[in-house]
């Protein structure tokens, strides 16, 4: 005889995974957050450098601002899927934007630099003096100052941020329920963390493979699949999207 109390209990025990996942995934954002946060204010108190402050600001951009945007457009708003993707995508270039120049911006200049303001490009470009009649060199652009951020600034940035796109499938699983599907998720999540730390300690160009990776990985996920935990359907360009270009760009610096 079937003990009635049994699927209530099966519920609960259901419940209480869904929540633990939700939980450990906030837990884990909340971490990751705090060690940038921290890593980009110790660098603007280190280097007195507005490009730290760009580069909070892009993070804030490519994490939270899309998240809150998709949420209010989905829920409190009639606007097709389209252009809540647009509007949440427009986000996340934007912190691109920032992040590109933070990371291209003026730092700690290197050992005998000149210890001037740049003027972008044209500082380096050769300058016609008719009169003279030679080319010369603004004054001071024998010595180019370092624009490039501190290494581990940089590499811890590529992937904590491989990190954040790999946990919000850990929120898909615990709202789909499905043992299969958190399975899923879960063993995704595992390796795209494992592609981050590996990219960190082993080989920076496995973060290219992470997030190419994570494109097809969201490619899966589209509604009609089937694949794993059922997503909303925005979130597959909108992640698409951002898992492309970073690859890109990891791939024009690391392999060009």
């Amino acid at each position: 005889m079937i003990d009635p109390a049994l699927p209530m209990q099966v519920t609960r025990t259901g419940e209480t995974a869904q929540v633990l996942a939700v939980l450990a995934t906030f837990l884990l954002s909340a971490i990751l957050g705090l060690v940038i946060a921290r890593k980009a204010y110790q660098g603007y108190r280190r280097n007195a450098s507005r490009p730290m402050l760009y580069l909070a600001a892009g993070i804030v951009l490519l994490t939270a601002v899309p998240a809150v945007l998709s949420l209010f457009l989905s829920t409190f708003t009639a606007l097709p899927n389209y252009l809540v993707v647009v509007t949440t995508n427009g986000a996340e270039l934007l912190g691109l934007v920032a992040i590109a120049y933070s990371l291209y911006g003026r730092f700690e200049p290197a050992e005998g630099a000149d210890d001037r303001p740049a003027v972008g490009p044209l500082r380096t470009l050769p300058v016609p003096v008719p009169a003279a009649g030679r080319r010369c060199r603004p004054r001071g652009a024998h010595r180019r100052p370092q624009r490039t951020p501190p290494p581990t600034l940089a590499a811890d940035l590529h992937a904590m941020i491989l990190v954040f796109i790999a946990a919000p499938y850990a929120g898909f699983a615990s709202l789909d329920g499905g043992v299969r599907a958190m399975a899923t998720e879960f063993a995704g999540i595992a390796l795209f963390c494992g592609l981050a730390v590996l990219g960190l300690w082993v080989w920076a160009p496995l973060w290219i493979l992470g997030y190419a990776g994570h494109a097809v990985w969201d490619t899966l996920h589209h509604p009609e699949s089937g694949f794993g935990a059922t997503i909303v359907g925005w979130y597959v360009p909108f992640c698409v999207v951002y898992d492309v270009v970073v690859a890109a760009y990891l791939a024009a610096v690391y392999l060009g």
